[in-house]
C-alpha cells in the first residue's frame, strides 16, 4: 500500500533551536510515525533570526533526516514560492505550523487556493489562539483574522488543535462547522532514566528556567517572584535561552542585577542560549524546573523534564495540570504569593520526599511519552486529511 506524501511547512527546523517547540514537535511526528508517512519537511537554511545560514548542511536539495526528508531553501522569496508550487502538485497533505506566519502560512495558503491544488491543507495554530499570543500585537491579528473570515480562506482547511481550548478557540473564530481535529502535543524524548541527576538538600534549592527570553514565557513575574521571597534558605536561578526580544530582555536584565543586589540568599545567572542535545543533560543539573507561561499549547521543555525525572514549578497556562495531586510538581495561578509559597517548599524539601518525586516523574513521563494512543491520533490525523 502507498504511503500518503505529507509535505510540512515550518519556518525553521533541526540543527535550528530557537525556534522553540514547535520544531521538537515537528520532530516527534517524523521520529515516531516517519515509518508511516513520506514526510517532507520544508524550511529555511538558518535558526530563527540568524542573518547567516547553518554550517556543514546541504541547501535546495532533500536530505534524509529524523525518519522522512528535509529541504534547507536557500534564496530569495520568490524562488521559494516556486519551489513550493511544484511541491504542492507532488503531495497529498500540506502541514502548515502556523496561523500567522506571512510567508509560511498566509502567502502559501493564498497559492495553495488560487492555484486550487488538490492536496488537502491542515492548519497547526500552535497556540498562536491563546490569549496571551493574541494580546502580543493583537490589533494586526485581529485584523487578518477578519480578513481571512471575509475571504473565507479557511473555509476548506483541516485544523489541528492540541488542547481543548485551542479546540475551543478554532470554533469560536472561524464557526462551529469548522473541520477541527483534536491530537494533544507530542514529544520526541523518550524516558532517559540513566542521566545522573543532582542531590537535593534541605535549605538548597537550583531553578532553571529554559525558554526563550520573550513576553510569552514570563521571565520577569518569576523574577518578580524571586526579588521579594522570604527565602528559607539558599535558591539558584539559572536562565537559559535565545533573546527573542530585546527590550524584554534588557528590563529581565535590570531586574537580574537589582535582585542579586537586594536578596542575598537569591542568586540568578544567565547561561546563554542552549542547544537542544544539551537540553537534558542541562535539566539533571537542577532540582526543579520552573515556567510560569502565559501559555503554552505543549511545552517541550516541561516534558523534557519529566523524561529526566525533574519536576517542574509552571503555570496554569499549559495542558499540564494536576501535577500537584500527581506528585511531579505544580500548576500555579499567575499570583506571585503561590509562587514564593511553592518555591520556599522546596527549598525546605528533604531529599527523601525529592526522590519520590523525581520516581514519579519519570514514572508519568514513561505513560506519556510511549503513549501508542496519541501516536494514533496522529496517524489518523493525517490519513483524515488525506481522506477529505
Amino acid at each position: 500500500m502507498d504511503r500518503n506524501n505529507v509535505l510540512i511547512l515550518i519556518n525553521h527546523y533541526i540543527p535550528g533551536f530557537k525556534f522553540g517547540g514547535p520544531i521538537r514537535s515537528i520532530q516527534a511526528i517524523l521520529l515516531k510515525i516517519g515509518g508511516f508517512y513520506n514526510f517532507r519537511v520544508f524550511t529555511t537554511d538558518r535558526d530563527f533570526g540568524e542573518d547567516k545560514p547553518y554550517p556543514n548542511l546541504d541547501f535546495n536539495t532533500w536530505v534524509k533526516r529524523d525518519g522522512g526528508h528535509v529541504y534547507y531553501f536557500q534564496g530569495n522569496k520568490l524562488n521559494m514560492l516556486s519551489k513550493l508550487i511544484k511541491e504542492f502538485g507532488k503531495v497529498d497533505t500540506v502541514y502548515l505550523n502556523s496561523f500567522f506566519s506571512p510567508l509560511f502560512s498566509i502567502g502559501v495558503l493564498f497559492i495553495h487556493t488560487l492555484w486550487r491544488f488538490r492536496s488537502s491543507v491542515i492548519v497547526a495554530p500552535r497556540g498562536e489562539f491563546n490569549s496571551g499570543a493574541l494580546s502580543i500585537k493583537s490589533l494586526k491579528k485581529r485584523i487578518y483574522i477578519r480578513l481571512a473570515l471575509f475571504l473565507g480562506l479557511y473555509r476548506k482547511v483541516i485544523w489541528h488543535a492540541t488542547t481543548e481550548d485551542e479546540y475551543k478557540a478554532i470554533k469560536s473564530i472561524f464557526g462551529e462547522d469548522s473541520n477541527v481535529f483534536l491530537a494533544e502535543g507530542m514529544s520526541p524524548q523518550f524516558v532517559h532514566d540513566n542521566i545522573e541527576t543532582t542531590i537535593k538538600e534541605r535549605g538548597k534549592l537550583r531553578l532553571v528556567f529554559i525558554a526563550r527570553i520573550a513576553r510569552i514565557k514570563n521571565l520577569l513575574f518569576l523574577l518578580e517572584v524571586l526579588k521579594g521571597i522570604e527565602a528559607q534558605g539558599k535558591i539558584e536561578l539559572d536562565i537559559y535561552g535565545p533573546k527573542e526580544d530585546e527590550e524584554y530582555w534588557n528590563r529581565s536584565n535590570q531586574m537580574i542585577q537589582k535582585v542579586n543586589n537586594v536578596n542575598q540568599d537569591v542568586s540568578i545567572s544567565y547561561k546563554g542560549e542552549l542547544q537542544y542535545e544539551k537540553v537534558l543533560s542541562v535539566l539533571s543539573n537542577y532540582h526543579f524546573f520552573v515556567l510560569p507561561t502565559l501559555g503554552e499549547n505543549f511545552g517541550q521543555s516541561i516534558s523534557d523534564s519529566f523524561s529526566v525525572g525533574i519536576p517542574v514549578i509552571i503555570s496554569q497556562n499549559t495542558p499540564w495540570r494536576d501535577l500537584q495531586d500527581r506528585g511531579i510538581g505544580w500548576d500555579l495561578p499567575l499570583e506571585i504569593s503561590f509562587f514564593q509559597s511553592i518555591i520556599n517548599l522546596c527549598c525546605q524539601m528533604p531529599p527523601d520526599k525529592y526522590l519520590i518525586m523525581k520516581k514519579n516523574c519519570s514514572e508519568f513521563a514513561e505513560k506519556i511519552l510511549n503513549n501508542q494512543e496519541l501516536i494514533n491520533k496522529y496517524k489518523t490525523l493525517f490519513s483524515y486529511g488525506n481522506s477529505q
